[in-house]
């Protein structure tokens, strides 16, 4: 059957799926030659009367590329003629297609090209009504997952890459012929600099020259006067650097709601280390969640949440080669209310939830296909939520997991199970250019505070005014930086 409102009539020669997308994550030892600021394009060339070589009637698998090409910035790296394929899933929990290449291509900082793949993913199941390879695609009916990514691997050991980059589609197109790079736009960084100097004029032709016999206390007073009436005209600079400081340097996720698991970009569970007898995982994060719920509102209900998100980790087996593995988890978690904390004045209401873990399964694709790891269903994976109302539609989101996992390297035909729990906890984790705008933010506050903090010498002497003495210069006390109910 052929998936509705996506497919065309299978065509008996190849088809040219056309490319592009933006960078989101370089790994460091890639960061010479890559960067955010970079976009992707591409193609990939497929036989569309390809058979499928899979007899589940919900998952195809196609070795149907011809040809592949990925560029970011000035550099391409092409498909090396041997390993890729189109894999097409219409599950019972979402529809997916990812196909994947390995790669030929220029050396970067010592790691060779090694794969490149695309995971798109729509938990509607309105994607697909079948496994049928399609001849066309709508890139908006995937809005769950949708991700690019390029691996980088050792020359002298291609399970060991150590260096990867991804980011998001912006265009997926059937086309009739190979395309050419696409026509760049005017970068934001040369339009931002081609308007300062418009900015400076402007503001030069504003500025008027100070009078001279201004008094010391009109002086610290006209600073402080800017400040505060500054925070009352702009209180949500207040709530953006709270925020962002918060959920930067905290344990917690900072959310718009209290809906959980929390779709805030970079929300993940993260740890440490997964471990099985001859096999380890280090640092497993489980993120990108595709869909969240209320939490229970009373003491005593029950909620369970269902989702799908993506899983990531770096994967070391027994002769001690590593591989950065990335795959797609389908979950169940239960939150049961045990506790709420009601407190006075406009403090916002703490909220306390079991929880337990009912199902966890992650599938690596045909980049580990022998790789599956699910929750342990004989050993109960329990953790603890804390939601806290924060005010100004703001919520503070801590929660952690103790879980126990199995490991398959055989398709799923044997398991083997986790030496001890493995402690995940849920963590913003930013993205560069955040930390980069957090950092600049930061600065620039301090100087300003400074600046405020020390008048001129003939201030410092000023009697006390109506916006108070030097020496009484302070900030507003933030009544929404409370301290989270700790496990």
């Amino acid at each position: 059957m052929i998936p509705a409102g996506l497919m065309q009539p299978a065509v008996a020669s190849p088809l040219i799926f056309a490319f592009e997308g933006n960078v989101t994550f370089v790994d460091p030892p890639l960061a010479g030659t890559f960067n955010t600021a970079q976009t992707l394009w591409g193609y990939y060339i497929f036989e569309s009367t390809t058979p499928d070589n899979d007899p589940n009637s919900a998952s195809g698998v196609y070795p149907a590329l011809t040809d592949l090409s990925a560029t970011v910035g000035s550099y391409t790296a092409t498909w090396d003629g041997q390993g890729g394929g189109i894999i097409v899933r219409n599950g019972s929990t979402n529809d997916s297609y990812q196909p994947n290449a390995s790669l030929s291509g220029p050396i970067v900082d010592g790691f060779d090209p090694s794969v490149f793949l695309i995971v798109l993913q729509d938990n509607s199941k309105t994607a697909f009504s079948s496994d049928a390879l399609p001849s066309s695609l709508d890139l908006s009916l995937f809005g769950d997952v949708n991700r690019w990514e390029l691996h980088f691997s050792n020359p002298t050991n291609f399970f060991d890459p150590n260096a990867f980059m991804y980011g998001e589609l912006t265009s997926l197109q059937l086309v009739k012929e190979v395309p050419g790079p696409p026509v760049p736009e005017p970068s934001t960084a040369m339009l931002l600099l081609a308007a300062i100097p418009i900015l400076a004029a402007v503001r030069r032709s504003k500025t008027k020259p100070q009078p001279r016999e201004n008094t010391a206390r009109q002086e610290g007073g006209a600073r402080l006067k800017h400040f505060f009436r500054g925070a009352a005209l702009k209180p949500w600079a207040a709530i953006v650097w709270t925020t962002a400081l918060a959920s930067t340097l905290s344990g917690a996720v900072i959310s718009s709601s209290d809906c959980f698991p929390p779709l805030d970009p970079g929300a993940a569970y993260a740890g440490r280390v997964l471990s099985w007898p001859g096999f380890t995982m280090n640092n497993p994060a489980l993120g990108q969640f595709s869909a969240c719920l209320a939490p229970p509102a009373n003491v005593g209900d029950t909620t369970v949440h269902l989702f799908n998100a993506i899983f990531e980790a770096d994967f070391l087996n027994p002769d001690g080669a590593q591989v950065h593995a990335t795959g797609t988890a389908a979950a169940q978690i239960q939150l049961q209310k045990v506790q709420k904390v009601q407190r006075a004045l406009a403090l916002g209401d703490i909220s306390v939830y079991d929880a337990v873990i009912l199902q966890l399964e992650i599938d690596f694709g045909l980049l580990l296909p022998a790789v599956r790891i699910r929750a342990n269903p004989a050993m109960a994976s329990l953790g603890q939520t804390v939601i806290e109302d924060l005010g100004r539609s703001a919520f503070g989101i801590d929660s952690f997991f103790d879980v126990f996992t199995e490991l398959s390297v055989d398709g799923g035909q044997t398991w083997i199970r986790s030496l001890e729990s493995t402690r995940m906890d849920l963590q913003t984790i930013p993205e560069p250019a955040t930390l980069v705008m957090l950092g600049i933010g930061l600065v620039a506050i301090a100087r300003f505070r400074r600046r405020i903090a020390e008048p001129s010498a003939a201030a410092r002497f000023s009697p006390a005014g109506r916006y108070g003495g030097p020496d009484e210069y302070s900030l507003p006390a933030c009544r929404h930086c409370t301290a989270f109910l700790r496990r």
